[in-house]
């Protein structure tokens, strides 16, 4: 556990690197035609479980030096006939793997930790399902076999964006042709761009249709030889935010080595901190664009005894908490009047915000959560405590890059391998 004290941040922060782009060339690594050299590769717990299910399909992994891994593909025409994977808690790891799995006919006995136990993949299952494949249910664990077939695929833009991405990744190798259908609003889009951009750098054709993608099938991944990981926006904006929320104390954040071509979004932040920073009554947020800073903003509003209406995230009903419901109880004994929505958050202007001193916040073991009240230590007013741990599913430097940037904490217990 830490405590962690009132802070003020500044500094330049090197953003972290994108464990979404790692995740999505990983899977384009192990499934082209050659070895395939990435650069800059994150070493968080989401990847490690990326590492291991790929070698259970038969891919090798060799480090050289600190963060440059070499992938060796996995062999097509021998993939194993079955095969188990563990996905523990990361829902990308165990979409993408599933789709690429059914890809080649291999059948799967599949487990995963108890978060990720909690989540159905209806949504991609369903729709894997009349195109070839069985599922023995829709949570884990599941056995599933069959072999995927080209065809329609249609989901909801609202829903994550993971099922589309998971699609888009098997589709290249399946024996005809694949039309994925997305249907409007379309939550996160730039996710989307990633997993697109990633394809073409791996010679996939990729044909933009008026509503999604068209993909022809009996293509073959070739290898670019070495990419670079992209790093992280939606990480730096959490930072970025942190920053701004300390201006008023002489505070400032800034971030380098940011992609400014890169699809992630998160780079249109100013009118939102804007908003933060002021002394606020009520406001209005769409999130859409920054999912993974509502609950900062969350916690900002009920700190400046504000009123919030936030909207557009639907989808962090579905992470490794369900986080609007998580983040709204947490703030809910903290003495705000806040609740969850279906696509967001509603509070109410209140002067009731208070905690006792050392107040233990139960974050449910969700990285984005801790993560967002460790970073709002500028605007609460006393010291509080975390687990600590569950920030190392994405990002193991975090408590090193906190301290130096003026973040103020003690181990009260396990130490922090920085």
């Amino acid at each position: 556990m830490i405590r962690i004290f009132p802070s003020v941040f500044s500094g330049t922060l090197s953003a972290p690197p994108s464990e979404i782009h790692a995740q999505r060339l990983l899977f384009a690594a192990a499934l082209s035609n050659s070895p395939t050299t990435l650069q800059n590769m994150p070493a968080c717990e989401d990847i490690r479980t990326t590492i291991r299910c790929l070698e259970v399909l038969g891919a090798s992994f060799e480090m050289k030096g600190k963060n440059e891994l070499v992938v060796q593909p996995f062999i097509k025409t021998k993939p194993a006939l079955k095969v188990a994977f563990d996905f523990e808690t990361c829902a990308a790891t165990a979409c993408y793997t599933l789709a690429t799995s059914a890809a080649y006919g291999i059948q799967a006995d599949c487990t995963a930790g108890d978060s990720l136990k909690k989540r159905s993949i209806f949504p991609l299952a369903s729709r894997m399902a009349v195109r070839g494949v069985t599922f023995s249910g829709f949570t884990f664990p599941l056995t599933m076999q069959g072999r995927l077939e080209g065809g329609e695929y249609e989901f909801e833009g609202q829903q994550s964006n993971l099922y589309v991405n998971s699609i888009l990744l098997a589709a290249p190798v399946l024996s005809g042709p694949s039309l994925i259908r997305i249907t409007e609003p379309v939550l996160m889009s730039g996710q989307i761009g990633i997993t697109v951009n990633v394809l073409e750098q791996f010679g996939i054709a990729v044909e933009t249709a008026e509503d999604g993608y068209r993909i022809p099938g009996r293509q073959s991944y070739t290898s670019p030889g070495t990419i670079r990981v992209h790093n992280d926006w939606s990480l730096a904006a959490l930072w970025l935010t942190a920053g701004a929320l300390s201006q008023d104390k002489g505070g400032s954040v800034d971030c380098a080595d940011l992609p400014a071509d890169s699809p992630q979004g998160y780079r249109n932040l100013t009118e939102m901190h804007s908003q933060l920073i002021t002394d606020f009554k009520d406001i209005t947020v769409d999130a859409s664009d920054f999912p993974a800073l509502a609950p900062l903003i969350a916690i900002v509003a009920a700190c400046r005894a504000g009123a919030l209406h936030l909207t557009g995230v639907p989808q962090l009903h579905h992470k490794e908490s369900d986080r609007l419901k998580a983040v709204s109880a947490i703030l809910r004994e903290m003495g705000a009047e806040i609740r969850d929505t279906e696509d967001g958050l509603e509070s109410a202007e209140t002067q009731s915000f208070d905690y006792p001193e050392d107040y233990q916040i139960d974050c449910q073991g969700d990285p984005n959560l801790t993560l967002s009240f460790a970073l709002a230590a500028s605007v609460l007013h006393k010291p509080f405590i975390l687990d600590e741990k569950p920030v190392d599913k994405i990002w193991p430097g975090f408590w090193a890059q906190y301290r130096a940037l003026g973040g103020k904490f003690e181990i009260l217990e396990n130490a922090i391998d920085s």
